[in-house]
């Protein structure tokens, strides 16, 4: 029996084993290519997901004819139906990842992905062909969420099945680092190409050049998957023919109590975080800042938090993931008015940049100890399934409102001040959540990552 499946309990559950530093195991070179193949899938998601809504204010006028304010509301519609694809995503390749393997699955992701971006940038505008471009353009978003339904808890799934117990959170934090990376050079594309082009340049090619770069990135990251072996656990469960025939009954029924605790931990999660994708569409827009001083700001606050996944990871492992959740769900709910309040009201660039990082940093410090813990909580041979589900219906119901949602609030009361209702609120509900589960949370297997921390 390999060291990995030493560490699952007869539920099939990862169990979770808390270490001094002197204690950590090194770190096996397959654990290392499946982590580097989570930060290559991660990087290509968030970089089409960053250059949509960086450039919405350029191309949604194109598929939106109209006033400035409902080009901007029906732009942030559409990001939100990536959303909708999510669970869909999940089912279809959470039962691949659970059938066929989890590499096969992140396999077939990264493709759909790179694929649906690059027709992005070839799509002709709603002058050319009508009102054929914007239900295109929906058709390709929804087909973004497909993969993206599949992505992040497809990597986090393999990378903690492949990982020494003591090395879980800070290896499972390359999927966040690729997150944020991928936006970081996605924002550093639209201010480079901004820079270079004039705005009627940029609204009428330079956005498409972001999009179709997507292709040798996609190469690049698929090329790099090739080389990832499947999970031990994985391995095991298919040379012993425990696998499930029916992924999405066996994740719904058996383990209905570890899904209603992950999907209410995804729903909060993606609360604060997903507040985040209305801010440059809001100084820009709203409050009329140079769209490339804006971008440059960006990118220089993506940067400045690109330390903040593995500082995560290593205080997750430390901590346990139950209290990593909380104590960011509490920072998020003291900073929402500050950080607000600047977006709102500052016109220097730097205290705009400490503001946007700050944002950046909590989001990203969040998902490494959600992902892992939401993963733990299923048994393996219906993990991937699980886990996609129970992501995606935090996905879908709040994250893909959420920059929708905070932007009506703001343009409702007239004040940034108005999305802290929304950021407030969730991580309230965030804690909530976290201190009713505690005791449902015993009551599951013990040995589960997310609980035991």
């Amino acid at each position: 029996m390999t060291k990995a499946m030493e560490d699952i309990g007869s539920s099939g559950h990862i169990m979770w084993k808390r270490r001094t530093r002197a204690e950590k195991e090194p770190i096996p070179s397959a654990a290392r290519r499946a982590a580097t193949a989570a930060f290559a899938g991660s990087f290509i998601e968030f970089y089409d997901y960053s250059i949509f809504h960086v450039l919405l204010v350029y191309f949604s006028p194109l598929f939106f004819p109209g006033a400035n304010h409902s080009a901007l509301l029906a732009g942030l519609a559409v990001y939100g139906v990536g959303f909708i694809g999510r669970p869909l995503g999940g089912i279809l390749f959470g039962r691949i990842g659970d059938l066929r393997g989890r590499r096969t699955a992140l396999m077939m992701t990264i493709g759909l992905m790179g694929l649906c971006t690059a027709l992005i940038g070839l799509l002709p505008s709603h002058s050319a062909i009508g009102l054929a471009a914007p239900v295109l353009l929906v058709i390709l978003r929804f087909g973004q969420g497909l993969s993206a339904g599949s992505e992040i808890m497809g990597s986090v799934t393999l990378v903690i099945e492949t990982a020494p117990p003591s090395r879980r959170g800070f290896l499972a934090s390359m999927t966040p680092l690729g997150m944020a990376s991928g936006a970081l050079f996605g924002s550093a594309v639209a201010a480079t190409a901004s820079a270079l082009l004039s705005p009627s340049e940029m609204s009428s090619y330079g956005w498409r050049i972001a999009f179709v770069l997507v292709i040798p990135l996609t190469l690049t990251a698929f090329l790099l998957r090739r080389r990832v072996e499947d999970s031990p656990e994985f391995a095991e469960l298919a040379r012993s023919h425990h696998t499930v025939k029916a992924p999405l009954r066996e994740a719904v029924i058996p383990n209905w109590r570890q899904l209603l605790l992950a999907s209410a931990v995804a729903i909060t999660v993606n609360g604060p975080a997903s507040a985040g994708t209305f801010y440059i569409p809001y100084l820009v827009g709203t409050r009329g800042l140079p769209f490339a001083e804006v971008a440059m700001v960006n990118s220089i606050a993506c940067a400045l938090t690109l330390l903040a996944p593995p500082i995560a990871g290593l205080m997750t492992d430390r901590l346990g993931n139950r209290s990593m959740l909380a104590l960011v769900f509490a920072a998020f709910f003291a900073l929402a008015f500050p950080i607000l309040w600047l977006i709102g009201t500052t016109d220097s660039l730097l205290v705009l940049g400490l503001t946007l990082s700050l944002h950046l940093a909590l989001s990203q410090f969040i998902a490494v100890p959600a992902w892992s813990y939401i993963a733990g909580l299923f048994p393996a041979n219906v993990r991937y399934t699980g886990s996609t589900l129970a992501a995606n219906v935090g996905a879908v119901l709040v994250g893909s409102s959420g920059g929708f949602a905070a932007a009506a609030l703001v343009f409702a009361t007239g004040s940034s001040l108005g999305a802290t209702i929304w950021i407030s609120g969730w991580s309230l509900a965030g804690l909530i959540v976290l201190a009713l589960s505690r005791g449902f949370a015993r009551r599951l297997d013990q040995s589960t990552i997310g609980v035991a921390a």
